[in-house]
């Protein structure tokens, strides 16, 4: 299989390139699995979803036979009825909202775009702080408290929790805030919970103005969905 660029610089970052990214793109589709798409095409999101936890659960049992530290992945069923408990205005962005889409890749954690309404804030705080948050990849000792505060003045948060990790994104490039990108979200159960995820031709945009190298393979997979694989 292709594989993207190593370097990001390789990515063309001008408008006027568009037509280079499309053109890769087109390549990577060629790599693509259609048959393996087609197939999941008729699934549910949770159908979909089941299919992930399967391939964790395979993953899982691979890391603890080679390391005694395995990746963390996000309970995702706890973790979603956390957020529709508290009722928390979010979006699922992404990998997970891939899958829901029907991608056959795979992911470890969830990303939602937060409302920054200060309600939400208040609530998202009560929902994550008995999972004891703490910020994801930062010194060990670092002091850090996610409280309403934190987020208020910040925007974007990677953080480890109790349950796996959560990405809480109060902006994503090419497609604003919560607000912005609500109209481009639909509701769908996802592993018993009710909640809104990114269509799916945002999210190809979403990917597309990221310009990560590593999309690029997503995107072909997305882009060959939208179009009925």
């Amino acid at each position: 299989m292709t594989s993207p660029p190593d370097n990001p610089k390789d990515f063309p970052a001008d408008q006027r390139d568009t037509d280079s990214i499309s053109a890769i793109i087109d390549l990577f589709k060629r790599d693509v699995d259609r048959t393996l798409l087609q197939s999941r095409l008729p699934m549910s999101v949770d159908e979909r979803l089941v299919d992930l936890r399967r391939s964790q659960s395979l993953v899982r049992e691979f890391d603890s036979a080679r390391t005694t530290q395995p990746r963390p992945m996000t309970d995702l069923p706890h973790m979603l009825r956390l957020l529709a408990l508290h009722r928390i205005d979010f979006i699922v962005v992404d990998g997970i909202a891939a899958i829901a889409h029907g991608s056959a890749r795979f992911t470890f954690d969830l990303d939602i775009v937060y409302s920054r309404d200060p309600d939400n804030i208040a609530r998202l705080v009560a929902a994550l702080a008995p999972l004891s948050p703490r910020l994801r990849g930062a010194p060990e000792g670092l002091p850090f408290r996610l409280d309403a505060r934190t987020i208020a003045s910040g925007l974007n948060f990677t953080l480890s929790t109790d349950a796996g990790p959560i990405d809480l994104l109060g902006e994503v490039t090419g497609g604003g805030g919560y607000t912005q990108l609500a109209p481009h979200s639909q509701t769908a159960s996802v592993f018993g919970t009710t909640c809104r995820v990114v269509s799916l031709d945002k999210l190809i945009m979403l990917k597309r103005a990221a310009g990560r190298p590593s999309d690029l393979i997503a995107i072909a997979e997305l882009e060959l969905l939208r179009d009925g694989a």
